[in-house]
Formats: structure tokens, C-alpha cells, sequence
């Protein structure tokens, strides 16, 4: 005689035996045993600004030297280092200096030779100017004309 249990053990392994074992092809339409895989799209590669980075010096690899800042006692020569990712080597990078509504200046660059990541850095250099005094600043860099990002920091004498 079989116990409660013993039946409904039986039973789930019998379904199961005849979900696994019918000898129709899986859904789909694939035959049991094929080991092709859908290749998914790639994902899109959309140009942008990583990141935007201010210092005093910068390396011969665009990189900022002694650390970002984003708060200077006088604004002496500004470096502003670019990273930006899947931007085709060439394509034109306009990097602004803002005060307020007033662009202070302007420099045009041109995208490098990324990594295999589609990584590359372009870098503008300011010169100190006496006209710059205390206050919020901005740089804006542009993309094909659009804004792709802005890095505010502040200058402030020291008191």
C-alpha cells in the first residue's frame, strides 16, 4: 500500500518524465542539443564628456597633476582636462570659461586617438588674466555644438 507521500512523490516525478522526455522539439523551434546563442545588438556608442577636471598642471597625458580642484585662492593659469568617451579622433571639442552670462574665452580643440575603451582627453590651458576676480566660474564643454557638460568652481583670495 502506498502512503500519502509515497503517492505524491510518484506522481510529480511521473510529470516530470513526461515534460522532459516527449521527444518534441524545445519552443521556439530549436532542436534538443543546439548550442547556437542570439547574438544581442550592440549597445549604442554615444559620444560624451566623462568627466571635466580643473588644476594648476597637468601631465603630458592630459591628466591633472597634485589633484582636481574646485576652489582656487587667485586664478592663475587654469588646466582643464577633458575626458571624453567615443568621441571620433578629430571631431572638434570647444571648451568655454564662464562668468555669469559673459564667455570670458574660448578654445577650440580637437578630439585624439582614443583607447580600446573609446577613451580620449583633450586639454585647454587659460592664462592667468588680472581681470578675473573672486567669484563663481564655469567651464562648459561642447560637443558638435551642444552642451556635454559643466564644471563650476570658485575663486576666492585668501583673508
Amino acid at each position: 500500500m502506498m502512503t500519502r507521500s509515497s503517492l505524491v512523490l510518484s506522481t510529480l516525478v511521473l510529470v516530470g518524465a513526461m515534460a522532459c522526455g516527449d521527444g518534441s522539439p524545445p519552443p521556439g523551434g530549436a532542436e534538443a542539443g543546439d548550442t547556437t546563442t542570439a547574438v544581442a545588438a550592440p549597445e549604442p556608442k554615444n559620444p560624451h564628456v566623462m568627466a571635466i577636471d580643473l588644476g594648476r598642471a597637468i601631465d603630458s597625458t592630459g591628466a591633472i597633476i597634485g589633484g582636481t580642484l574646485e576652489m582656487f585662492p587667485e586664478l592663475d593659469t587654469l588646466h582643464v582636462s577633458v575626458r571624453t568617451q567615443y568621441v571620433a579622433a578629430g571631431a572638434p571639442i570647444v571648451v568655454r570659461l564662464l562668468q555669469g552670462s559673459a564667455t570670458l574665452a574660448t578654445q577650440n580643440l580637437t578630439a585624439g586617438t582614443a583607447d580600446s575603451a573609446g577613451i580620449a582627453r583633450a586639454v585647454a590651458t587659460f592664462p592667468a588674466d588680472a581681470k578675473r576676480r573672486d567669484g563663481a566660474y564655469r567651464v562648459e564643454v561642447l560637443l558638435d555644438t551642444l552642451s556635454a557638460g559643466i564644471k563650476e568652481f570658485t575663486v576666492q583670495a585668501p583673508r
